[in-house]
């Protein structure tokens, strides 16, 4: 008999957890295929994900990857899912880094899609895009022809990135923003809700409005 295929969340955030089991259960069809343990104590909270009941959990001083599993990073914070990496990271003999795009995701040929990016439902993406390790694109979202998403970036629910634009590692950008054509927005910058981008964006900026404006910097 074949042995089953391992696989892993890693994190405690209530909200990643169920959607990753969601995207693998779009995926696979029958949960019964897939043998997910988280390493963390994980307590449901809300009714409509009883199904995480079922899901072996385990501590992270007793999850030991002794034979090769697939881990999926269960944070939703730039810095959260950076912190996983690196636990995983000293690991990489036994444990692969999958990207996570759920089948709805409109994606064309000719992009370039790094370890452990996440991608949730009715997401597109046009041409030539590139997506570094660990992003999240949530619902909704829509990212333009030439893009560069960095590192560890946040693109929250329904933002729209035109074409041609940069995204520098550790930034997020909030839920509904459009960014216009060739915007460049630095790293670790956080661009508020609802926000016009029609303007380049420095490194360690929180900017928000129509237009965006810098409101403030930060280390």
């Amino acid at each position: 008999m074949a042995t089953k295929q391992k696989w892993v969340i890693f994190g405690d955030n209530e909200y990643a957890i169920t959607m990753i089991f969601e995207t693998l259960y779009a995926i696979h069809k029958k949960s019964l295929e897939i043998s997910i343990v988280i390493n963390r104590k994980f307590t449901p909270q809300h009714p409509w994900n009883e199904d995480l009941h079922h899901i072996a959990m385990v501590n992270e001083e007793d999850f030991k990857a002794d034979r090769p599993v697939f881990a999926f990073l269960a944070g939703m914070s730039p810095d959260s899912r950076q912190f996983l990496w690196k636990r995983f990271d000293k690991d990489r003999d036994n444990i692969v880094l999958p990207s996570l795009i759920h089948p709805s995701v409109v994606l064309p040929h000719h992009i370039t899609i790094e370890e452990g990016v996440r991608i949730e439902p009715n997401v597109t993406i046009a041409p030539y895009v590139s997506v570094g390790k660990a992003a999240l694109i949530n619902r909704g979202a829509i990212i333009g022809h030439h893009t560069t998403i960095g590192d560890f970036v946040n693109i929250n629910p329904g933002a729209i990135i035109n074409g041609m634009c940069h995204i520098g590692a550790h930034t997020t950008i909030g839920a509904g923003t459009i960014i216009n054509d060739g915007v460049v927005i630095g790293s670790h910058c956080v661009i508020g809700s609802g926000s016009l981008v029609t303007k380049n964006i420095p490194d360690h900026t929180t900017a928000y409005g129509s237009p965006a404006k810098v409101i403030n910097t930060h280390s």
